[in-house]
């Protein structure tokens, strides 16, 4: 997921802006608490995306099938949503992204 993350700040800082336009924002949304998300991407991601990339990264705890959370991160304004499955069973993910884009 942290690898995925960086791509995409990788693509949006490099994306072409006029002075108008407001910054791109990734909002994640995860099952454990904000702040261990926070220090992983800290830890893992460069600091030039963390500090100069001009994307705004979020973070908020939840779960991605449940409604109230998925209100949550403005799922239904989003440009681009992302499900990945939560385990390396490819059965028990499959079933968690289906629920998750179900909801």
């Amino acid at each position: 997921t942290l690898f995925l993350l960086q791509e995409l700040m990788t693509l949006l800082a490099d994306e072409k802006r006029g002075w108008f336009s407001p910054p791109p924002t990734i909002v994640t949304l995860g099952a454990c608490d904000r702040l261990t998300m926070i220090q992983e991407a800290r830890l893992t991601l460069p600091a030039r995306l963390l500090n100069h990339s001009g994307v705004k990264l979020i973070f908020r705890e939840g779960t991605p099938h449940e409604v109230e959370d998925l209100m949550k991160v403005s799922v239904l304004n989003a440009r681009v949503v992302i499900v990945l499955g939560g385990t390396r069973d490819p059965a028990v993910a499959d079933c968690m992204v289906t629920s998750a884009v179900l909801a």
